[in-house]
């Protein structure tokens, strides 16, 4: 099929949900690669994260924002806003 496929849009709405997240897919110069022929190892957010979702249920709106504006890079405040809603349902 096409890309996107059914699939790809289901997967894609998970992840914006945070409810599941896509391991790495680099390869290591030595050894084995994590990503398979399968594809991309997708895994439930909260058990491959729990340290994260506990921090997360501390934190306020203003300090989560903070997190993702820094990780996002530098950029006007406009487009970083218009990135952040495509994250919301």
């Amino acid at each position: 099929m096409k890309r996107p496929d059914p699939a790809d849009l289901a997967v894609a709405e998970l992840q914006r949900e945070m409810l599941i997240d896509r391991g790495p897919s680099s390869v290591p110069k030595n050894g084995i690669p994590y990503l398979s022929k399968e594809g991309f190892p997708y895994r439930i957010f909260e058990k491959a994260h729990p340290d994260l979702v506990k921090a997360a249920r501390k934190m306020n709106t203003d300090a989560a924002l903070e997190i993702i504006h820094k990780a996002a890079g530098p950029m006007p405040p406009k487009k970083f806003a218009s990135m952040f809603k495509l994250c919301l349902p």
